[in-house]
């Protein structure tokens, strides 16, 4: 198996007087969700200016918009999905995944139905309605896998697509029979007596732990800027190790970029935030996008995975 570990030391003190050492700018585009809360944290506690990086975070609304924005330039870095980081890069999209990102745990996919729906199981879906935020992405990919469970196809189903924030009003209104969710939807949504039906990443599930974001790059930046991407890479992970071993630095963080409030951020059903990147970890998606038909043919990661050479020694 191969691991990338990547220290989480070697940064300088966040709290030393770096006043004199001019920042590098680094614009980050990322979701306003929870798995992104490690950029806010890396920012906040100084982990970036450590590095000498001055880290704008602007929000996305998904990965494939982000992408073509990170091609172009508007973005350095962004949080990508890997189901589309992944057919981006298929049809490619030469890109690098410089850190891991989130990783599921049971509740961070789940499907839900109003109150008083007679669907009460992902098997009573056939014929049905399901809002999810992108077509042939993360979420359709886990409700197809979570269908081929009981007996279901994609074909059984129509998806529908509807931004994350407009779903609990288009669930409610009866625009669509069911509704693909993550959090902190899926809590506002059972707050409004909605019920879940199936959890996409239960544990046990075929989908237990599975990889669901890292932060991307485009190669040709990595390999122009190796040193940016090496300082931003500690940065990242530094935060990644806080978030991975304590709750309280995401429900700390969650209020000051999301629309989630403090009494929400300390209920709401949070994945896991790996600090290495694993090649196998990774190949599963990949592997899992091929067996449902994403790919038409297998993709091997490694070209994902290439790590940026720093001419400069890290800091600290």
């Amino acid at each position: 198996m191969l691991t990338v570990a990547i220290s989480a030391c070697g940064a300088t003190d966040p709290s030393k007087d770096d006043a004199e050492s001019p920042l590098t700018e680094i614009k980050v585009g990322a979701l306003s969700v929870p798995d992104a809360s490690t950029a806010h944290i890396a920012r906040n506690r100084g982990y970036f200016r450590a590095e000498g990086l001055d880290v704008s975070i602007a929000p996305i609304q998904g990965a494939g918009p982000a992408l073509e924005s990170l091609i172009g330039g508007s973005f350095d870095v962004i949080q990508g999905n890997y189901v589309t980081v992944i057919q981006a890069a298929d049809a490619g999209r030469k890109l690098t995944v410089l850190a891991d990102n989130y990783q599921a745990a049971p509740g961070t996919f789940v499907v839900m139905v109003p109150k008083n729906s007679a669907i009460k199981s992902m098997a009573d879906l056939k014929g049905k309605t399901i809002g999810v935020a992108t077509l042939r992405s993360i979420g359709t990919l886990t409700v197809t896998v979570a269908l081929r469970q009981v007996g279901l196809t994609a074909n059984d189903v129509t998806f529908k697509e509807f931004p994350l924030p407009e779903m609990k009003t288009h669930l409610l209104a009866g625009r669509v029979d069911a509704a693909w969710v993550t959090e902190p939807y899926s809590t506002q949504i059972g707050y409004s007596g909605g019920t879940q039906i199936g959890d996409m990443t239960a544990a046990g599930g075929p989908l237990d732990i599975f990889p669901i974001a890292g932060w991307i790059v485009s190669s040709e930046w990595a390999a122009r800027n190796p040193d940016l991407a090496a300082r931003f890479q500690r940065a990242i992970v530094r935060a990644q190790h806080d978030a991975a071993g304590d709750r309280n630095a995401v429900e700390e963080i969650l209020p000051t970029y999301t629309k989630i409030d403090t009494a929400t951020a300390a209920v709401i059903a949070l994945g896991t935030w790996p600090v290495t990147r694993d090649k196998n970890r990774l190949q599963r998606v990949a592997d899992t996008m091929h067996e449902i038909g994403y790919l038409t043919k297998p993709f091997n990661v490694d070209q994902l995975l290439t790590t940026p050479t720093p001419t400069s020694t890290p800091k600290g």
